[in-house]
């Protein structure tokens, strides 16, 4: 049965225009090794040059921030890389990878390739290629202008540890055309609605909160009830909250707040803020009311 002539439609009755919108919502890997095969319309959409241009060969399953799986299923991955990369390699401009991978995607020549996107590697290993796969050397050293190094980690990452700041150091060194790097800096695009709540003091608030709300960068609303202690730091106030977490939300529509900051000074030196510089902090920041109370002992 046509089932394009009766009342119900299927795919094959989307203009190219429309499926060409559809295909790039996907994941190109899947896309590539599901829909390849089934026609010659198929195959000219996906080998336009527009669209594959950028290719995100890695698949992430996110249970929560600090477990993620990056994972394609090995005949996906083996089809990609015997039938599809020996035909695009050299229109390839942006490129992301993951590790397991890495080796078997970085055979070809890409030719034309600026961006590179390495995720979820383990430091041991990150640092083992940059050393030691040729490969890889010579793709930083002669043609990336745009990277991207995802670090896999069990927890939220705070200060980078030695062996990151080893291969911070080697990817500048490496890098002669580098225009744009990010290192270490997942976002979380999708997130809408946050809230965090601790009654325990906080130490490492700059380590660990900051770096983590800046991944926010579509956050909607967000509640934050938290106890931070600091030593010869400066006193959260609203010019901090706004210029550190605020100003990275464009999407930021309600912003309920509760910091219980606590600040020991042993260096005498320090201005200990009061409580109206506290409140001016807040006024021309598009904060609505804010209260506050500041003691020293």
């Amino acid at each position: 049965m046509n089932i394009s002539n009766n009342n119900y439609s299927n795919i094959f009755d989307l203009p190219n225009e429309l499926l060409f919108i559809i295909i790039k919502k996907l994941n190109i890997g899947d896309v590539i090794y599901s829909l390849v095969d089934v026609n010659e319309r198929f195959v000219h959409l996906l080998f336009d040059p527009f669209y594959i241009q950028n290719l995100n060969i890695t698949l992430m399953t996110m249970k929560s921030f600090c477990h993620r799986t990056f994972s394609i299923h090995e005949q996906v991955l083996s089809n990609i890389c015997e039938n599809i990369l020996p035909n695009i390699h050299d229109q390839v401009k942006q490129l992301a990878i993951e590790q397991h991978s890495i080796e078997r995607i970085l055979t070809y020549n890409y030719s034309q390739l600026y961006s590179l996107s390495l995720v979820n590697f383990k430091e041991e290993i990150l640092f083992q290629y940059l050393t030691d796969y040729s490969v890889l050397r010579d793709l930083l050293s002669q043609q990336i202008t745009h990277l991207n190094i995802d670090i896999e980690t069990d927890e939220i990452p705070k200060l980078l540890s030695k062996i990151s700041l080893d291969i911070f150091t080697m990817i500048l060194s490496l890098c002669q055309r580098l225009i744009k790097l990010n290192f270490c800096q997942t976002k979380l695009p999708q997130l809408k609605y946050f809230s965090l709540a601790s009654f325990d003091m906080i130490q490492n608030f700059d380590d660990y909160i900051i770096p983590l709300l800046r991944r926010m960068i579509n956050l909607e609303e967000s509640r934050l009830f938290l106890a931070v202690v600091r030593v010869d730091s400066t006193v959260i106030d609203g010019t901090e909250v706004y210029d550190q977490v605020l100003v990275h939300m464009s999407q930021m529509s309600k912003f309920v707040f509760s910091i219980n900051n606590g600040v020991f000074f042993e260096n005498n030196e320090i201005d200990v803020p009061s409580n109206e510089d506290i409140q001016n902090s807040f006024i021309g920041r598009e904060y609505g009311p804010v209260g506050s109370y500041v003691k020293t002992f």
